[in-house]
């Protein structure tokens, strides 16, 4: 198993110092110790002397549960825009439901996030195969299951701090620092969020049903960008 840095180790100045400080715990220690001390350096001259937690920012949590909260946003306003029909009608037979994406996705969160610190993610009340099954009686048992799964999440989070980044905890058995569990997990959930606003975008096409645009719409980059103050041409005066 390949073994993963956990130095506290950082560059200087603005969004690459926490960028950097969150790719340290993702690199392998081969890539980490090839870095030389002009690229990065530690915040401490000798690691013994001083723990971990005094090396961490307190913003990678809350980066972590702003962009878990946009996904989570994402799935529900492309949802509700469909019919309860729509949400169970799967695109092939090959694939899934949104119901059941949504089934799946609140069921893996509540299992990886429910006590993660000390108990294996994979839990032994979980029925993975069951996810992909539609028994939901009505759209509201649905979305009580999909709330079920970010409550988890959510809650875990709000535990957490960067001080635990580095801690160990297990899923299916195999060790993950928390940095790259919630990373995995984050990447898992965007994942399938992005089949849900597929899928939705097609049942609405089909249906004839104006779509409500969940980011910036076609033809809208420069009113966004004027919008924002931002001009690509000149992006150091939007400073």
């Amino acid at each position: 198993m390949m073994a993963f840095t956990t130095f506290g180790m950082f560059e200087p100045g603005g969004m690459e110092s926490k960028m950097l400080d969150m790719r340290i715990f993702l690199w392998p220690r081969s890539v980490s110790s090839q870095l030389t001390s002009r690229q990065v350096w530690p915040c401490e001259k000798t690691w013994a002397s001083t723990s971990y937690s005094a090396c961490m920012t307190s913003e990678i949590i809350p980066a972590f549960a702003a962009e878990f909260a946009r996904y989570r946003s994402l799935g529900e306003r492309s949802a509700a825009q469909l019919t309860w029909p729509q949400l169970r009608t799967s695109l092939d037979p090959e694939t899934n439901s949104i119901a059941v994406i949504m089934k799946h996705i609140g069921g893996n969160l509540r299992s990886r996030w429910t006590d993660a610190l000390t108990t294996d993610g994979e839990k032994p009340w979980r029925n993975r195969d069951s996810e992909f099954i539609d028994d939901f009686a009505d759209r509201e048992a649905l979305i009580a299951h999909w709330n079920t799964g970010w409550d988890a999440v959510e809650s875990a989070l709000a535990s957490f701090t960067d001080a635990d980044l580095t801690k160990t905890i297990y899923i299916r058995g195999e060790a993950h620092t928390l940095a790259l569990a919630l990373t995995r997990s984050l990447s898992h959930i965007a994942y399938h969020v992005g089949q849900i606003v597929q899928q939705a975008r097609v049942h609405a096409s089909r249906a004839d049903t104006a779509w409500q645009t969940l980011s910036i719409p076609r033809g809208g980059s420069a009113a966004f960008n004027t919008q924002k103050g931002f001009d690509p041409a000149n992006p150091g005066a939007s400073k």
